[in-house]
Parts: C-alpha cells; sequence; structure tokens
C-alpha cells in the first residue's frame, strides 16, 4: 500500500543523501535556503517519486545530468 511506497522513496532518499549527486546537491540547496533537515529529505523524497514516474511514463532511463543539459540547451536557445 501507500506506507510501504512512502518508506521506499524515504529510504531512496537516506541514500541519495550519503553520496555525490544531483539529489544531493538539491538537498543542499534546500538546507541553505534555512529548510529543516526532515523537510528537506521528503522533498528529495518527493523528487525521486518524481523522476521515478517520469522514467515509467516516458519509457527512458534515469541521466544523473538531466537538469545541467536542460540549462546548457535553454542558454543555447535565448543566445540564437
Amino acid at each position: 500500500g501507500r506506507r510501504e511506497l512512502k518508506a521506499t522513496f524515504d529510504g531512496a532518499a537516506e541514500s541519495a543523501l550519503r553520496g555525490k549527486s544531483s539529489l544531493r546537491t538539491y538537498y543542499d540547496q534546500l538546507r541553505a535556503r534555512g529548510m529543516e533537515h526532515k523537510k528537506a529529505k521528503k522533498a528529495v523524497a518527493r523528487k525521486i517519486a518524481s523522476i521515478c514516474l517520469s522514467i515509467m511514463k516516458n519509457g527512458t532511463e534515469f541521466d544523473d545530468h538531466f537538469e545541467e543539459k536542460q540549462r546548457r540547451l535553454s542558454k543555447q536557445k535565448i543566445s540564437v
């Protein structure tokens, strides 16, 4: 049920915070803005859930540098 799914994403967030990734960077940004640890960790869990849903809907693979690539593309479009 829902409880197991929440626990899965919470565990994934905990794991993501231990390594160096875009999710850890996202967490650090939230903390720098003054968000409490628990709320920032929940935000990371929600982001992981969102990423999972997107992967399932689009049939794509996870790319840790996706947002960075998107920013570069949008800058290129603006300068053209």
